[in-house]
């Protein structure tokens, strides 16, 4: 069976057109298309005889298809939702001053809490979103502090993990947080997040309930800005991920969000 015409037979100027849409300050761009264009041909080479490549490059066309509507409709619907997130509350100054909050969590996340009236208290606002942790007993047998529950809308809780995942990069008590839940604790990044996603569902009630736009505060409680948060978390971001992050003390519980 013959390779496929397209990896081996593409045309050098269609390759070097695609490598230098793709790269930046590169100068040899043409070996680069011809390097890319022998591996092609070895790979299809390799393969001849072993492998169906027409049917294989049907299916990752399906594939690539399928994906790219997917994305379409994914445009289309978060369109929609931020043109009634807008005509609800215009800018959202309010929900947009929570750390990790954007233009794309934040529809999300008033779309289901609304102005935070239909939940009694920040605890209960991060049991709706379901990223409490759960418990487990049977006779008598008692194992709390299990996995988060998950009782929650799945879209709300993505939107808080990803909020989560910005905001200890730039809240220093959330930060503080997180640091102290992976380096004393043994949390994996995972679990920590996800216990950063909880703090934030909490002060997210606390904001909209309030109506006080959302302040950073130091470890003691005092309202810092944005620079001074991120000259306040930078020791604690490791500049290498498997190297070990700096000490970082414990937020105060007498003042601010803690």
């Amino acid at each position: 069976m013959a390779g496929p015409p397209l990896p081996g037979g593409a045309r050098a100027a269609t390759l070097t057109g695609v490598v230098a849409q793709h790269t930046r300050d590169v100068s040899d761009t043409p070996a680069r298309a011809a390097a890319i264009k022998a591996s092609a041909r070895g790979w299809a080479d390799f393969w001849d005889g072993h492998l169906d490549l027409d049917a294989l490059a049907v299916d990752v066309t399906e594939h690539l298809t399928d994906l790219q509507e997917s994305r379409a409709w994914v445009e289309r619907f978060t369109s929609h939702a931020r043109q009634w997130w807008e005509q609800l509350y215009g800018h959202d100054p309010l929900i947009l001053t929570l750390p990790g909050v954007g233009p794309a969590t934040g529809p999300c996340i008033r779309a289901y809490f609304g102005d935070g009236s239909g939940l009694d208290s920040a605890k209960k606002a991060a049991n709706y979103v379901g990223i409490t942790p759960s418990n487990w007993s049977s006779g008598m047998m008692n194992q709390p502090r299990r996995a988060i529950s998950k009782e929650g809308q799945a879209p709300l809780r993505l939107a808080f993990y990803q909020a989560g995942s910005v905001a200890r990069t730039m809240d220093p008590q959330l930060a503080a947080f997180y640091h102290r839940l992976m380096t004393e604790h043994g949390h994996c990044h995972t679990q920590a997040t996800i216990a950063v996603a909880r703090k934030l569902a909490e002060r997210t009630w606390k904001t909209l309930i309030s109506g006080q736009m959302y302040e950073l505060r130091d470890l003691e409680g005092q309202p810092v800005t944005k620079r001074a948060a991120k000259e306040l978390i930078a020791p604690a971001i490791p500049s290498r991920p498997h190297s070990a992050p700096s000490p970082v003390p414990t937020p105060s519980k007498r003042n601010g969000h803690a």
